[in-house]
C-alpha cells in the first residue's frame, strides 16, 4: 500500500509591516535594546550618533511606530536626573522572536517585561552596567585602535559560561562580560558592582569561591569590580591587604572613574591600570568555553 511522505512543514514567520524604512544604525539600536534594555538617549547618542538632536529625533519616530518603548528613570526627580530611557517596544520584540523563530509576544507581554526590569532598577545595577559599558564604546569613537569586541548581559554570561547565575549560590551578583581591545591586546573581563553604601567583608568570601570554582577550560579574565565610594574600595585592599587568591583575578575602580583610563588597582598593587594592562587569556573553545570574540559578537552590529 502507498503511503504518501509526510512533508516537511517550515513554520511561516509573520513579515512585520513598517511605515518607514529602518537604517543599518535603527537595526544596531534594536540588537542593543534586546541585550541591554534601559540604554538612556545620552548614551544612543554617544555611541551612535554625532548630534544629541537627531539621535532623539530617531528615537521618538522609532517610538511613535511602536519599535521601540520610552520610560523615564524616576519620574518623581527633575531634570537632568530624571533620565529619558529606551526599552525594547512591541515591533522591535517581535523581529527578534522572528529571527530567533519563537512566538511574537503580544503588546502586554513586551510591557509587562520592560515594566518588571524598570521596577528592579534599585536591586539590578543595569543603568551603572550601561553606564559602564558605553562609555568604553564613546572612547572608541574618539580613540583609534581601541574597540569594545564583546559585550554580554549578565544573563547572557550565565548562560554561555554556565559558571555562575544572578540568583545561583554565590550571592545576587550581576555580571557582564566584554573584551576590550587596545591596539593589538585583547582582554576578556567580568564586570560587577558593589554599591552597598558601606563596604563589609563578609562577602569578600563570596568573591574567593566564584574564581575558585570555575570550571576547568573556562577564561581566565579578570573580575572588575566597581565600589560606589572610594571608602569603600580603600576598605576593600586594606581587608585583602598581603597574600591574596585574589592577586591578578581582581581591579578594583570606582563610580566616578572612567572605565578606559589607568583607574584599575589589581589586588596586592599600588599603581593603577588600564583594561588592557591586566592578565587575560580567552582559554580554549570548547563546551565550557566559548573563546575568543568574533565578528558576530560586535555590540554595534546591525
Amino acid at each position: 500500500m502507498y503511503t504518501k511522505p509526510t512533508a516537511t512543514v517550515t513554520p511561516r514567520i509573520p513579515t512585520l509591516h513598517l511605515p518607514v524604512s529602518l537604517r543599518p544604525r535603527d537595526w544596531a539600536i534594536v540588537a542593543l535594546l534586546d541585550e541591554h534594555p534601559m540604554l538612556t538617549t545620552d548614551q544612543i547618542a554617544g555611541i551612535l550618533f554625532n548630534k544629541l538632536s537627531t539621535c532623539r529625533e530617531r528615537l521618538l519616530l522609532l517610538l511613535r511606530m511602536k519599535f521601540i518603548s520610552r520610560w523615564w528613570s524616576d519620574p518623581f526627580q527633575p531634570k537632568p536626573i530624571n533620565l529619558e530611557c529606551w526599552q525594547p517596544g512591541v515591533l522591535s520584540s517581535r523581529y527578534v522572536a522572528r529571527q530567533r523563530r519563537k512566538r511574537q509576544p503580544t503588546e502586554n507581554q513586551v510591557h509587562d517585561r520592560n515594566l518588571e526590569i524598570y521596577r528592579n532598577l534599585s536591586k539590578n545595577p543595569i543603568m551603572q552596567t550601561n553606564a559602564f559599558f558605553t562609555q568604553l564604546l564613546t572612547h572608541s569613537r574618539t580613540y583609534a585602535g581601541t574597540q569594545l569586541l564583546r559585550w554580554w548581559s549578565a544573563d547572557t554570561v550565565a548562560s554561555q559560561y554556565k559558571m555562575i547565575s544572578p540568583n545561583g549560590g554565590h550571592g545576587v551578583w550581576r555580571l557582564a562580560s566584554g573584551v576590550w581591545r587596545d591596539g593589538h591586546c585583547q582582554t576578556g573581563f567580568f564586570l560587577h558592582f558593589d554599591l552597598r553604601s558601606r563596604y563589609r567583608p563578609t562577602r569578600s568570601q563570596q568573591i574567593e569561591d566564584f574564581m575558585g570554582h570555575r570550571l576547568s577550560g573556562n577564561p581566565s579574565y579578570p573580575l572588575l569590580l566597581v565600589f560606589q565610594t572610594a571608602a569603600n574600595e580603600q576598605a576593600f585592599h586594606h581587608y585583602h591587604r598581603g597574600g591574596s587568591v585574589l592577586a591578578d583575578t581582581i581591579a578594583t575602580a570606582t563610580l566616578a572613574d572612567h572605565p578606559a583610563e589607568a583607574v584599575w588597582k589589581p589586588v596586592g598593587q599600588d599603581r593603577r591600570s588600564r583594561i588592557s594592562d591586566l592578565p587575560s587569556d580567552h582559554g580554549s573553545a570548547g563546551p565550557a568555553n566559548v573563546g575568543a570574540p568574533t565578528p558576530d559578537d560586535d555590540p554595534l552590529r546591525a
